[in-house]
């Protein structure tokens, strides 16, 4: 079934596996905001504040134990989804959570797939756009991502409260690219929809 809902800031004791069979999700943490288009994962890392947001999405969620990853992950990434990650995520679906039964199968499964994540994390893709903690610059990136088609860089400004010149100044050393270039990339990232 497709959703369309907004998860506030929040973390998990456990780490995170997010599929996206259908629709777009997009995972905000830090300074970043990760896109998920559909057929791909986002690997989000235990005790990793993180706010989630689903646009039309059919997807599944696994939760593995931090025990069982014993190697050092970024807080959030997005790996290109094999065949065999679909299949596996859609397969976990069947041991609910809350039962705490010993079993050996499922124990081994769950086993098997974190080692498989930990090959896939290594050819992470690059479906990430900065973010800003200025509320001048939040405003002007929300407005720039609302209206992709039509985002000028003074209306940018204009949102921000702040010229044109100094808008692109401040875009450009608080978020590490200029305006135009955060266009361009989200522009990309979001035909990937």
């Amino acid at each position: 079934e497709l959703r369309s809902v907004q998860y506030d800031w929040h973390s998990h004791s456990y780490h995170q596996l997010l599929y996206a069979f259908r629709g777009t999700a997009y995972v905000e943490v830090g300074q970043a905001r990760y896109v998920l288009p559909p057929q791909r994962a986002a690997w989000i890392s235990a005790r990793t504040p993180h706010r989630t947001t689903l646009h039309q999405v059919e997807g599944g969620s696994v939760f593995l134990h931090p025990k069982l990853v014993n190697w050092p992950v970024e807080p959030v990434r997005i790996i290109a989804a094999q065949p065999l990650l679909r299949e596996m995520v859609k397969e976990a679906a069947r041991w609910h959570a809350k039962d705490g039964s010993k079993n050996e199968f499922r124990t081994s499964y769950f086993r098997a797939l974190v080692h498989l994540c930990r090959e896939w994390l290594r050819d992470d893709m690059p479906f990430w756009l900065p973010s800003s903690a200025d509320p001048q610059l939040a405003r002007a990136i929300d407005y720039t991502l609302s209206d992709l088609a039509n985002a000028t860089a003074v209306e940018a400004a204009r949102q921000a409260a702040m010229s044109t010149r100094s808008f692109r100044r401040r875009f450009t050393a608080d978020l590490g690219l200029t305006w135009r270039d955060y266009l361009v990339k989200a522009r990309l990232l979001r035909s990937l929809e």
